[in-house]
């Protein structure tokens, strides 16, 4: 299978998953606060991720990671904290089907900050913006 070819199925089965996070998040969160939630998920999560290092033998380049990249990794999973906690908290107080459709403007975010910081590598052409508008204005049209 072609490098591109599985990027483009690994968007969509992430695509699928984050549909689902916020609906399963949503019901789960009836009998527990949104922090316990999320502990929950972040522990169980990084334990998955623990073993497919150790059954892979992917742990060892744990210590290679240069601290550039490790800076990196870390403001990542700061940021990734700050939108999980986000997310579980908008939960608690609005319907999946109005928070969903905020969260899903995030490419507008990510077409600024890839154009900041990704500049070389990212291709922005006329038509990612306008994909990028038409995603975040059916949010906005969603929830109004």
């Amino acid at each position: 299978m072609r490098r591109e070819t599985r990027g483009y199925m690994y968007a969509v089965l992430t695509a699928v998953a984050f549909a689902c996070v916020p609906v399963l998040a949503k019901v789960g969160l009836r009998g527990a606060h949104y922090l316990t939630g999320i502990t929950l998920a972040v522990w169980s999560g990084t334990a998955l991720v623990g073993l497919g290092l150790l059954l892979t033998g992917q742990g060892r380049g744990l210590a290679t990671v240069d601290r550039w990249t490790a800076r990196f990794i870390a403001l990542y999973a700061v940021t990734n904290l700050g939108a999980i906690t986000s997310n579980y908290a908008s939960l608690v107080h609005i319907p999946v089907v109005v928070s969903a459709p905020i969260t899903a403007t995030y490419p507008a975010f990510a077409l600024l900050f890839g154009f900041l910081l990704q500049r070389r590598t990212e291709v922005i052409t006329p038509r990612v913006v306008a994909g990028t508008l038409a995603i975040v204005a059916g949010g906005i049209i969603l929830v109004w």
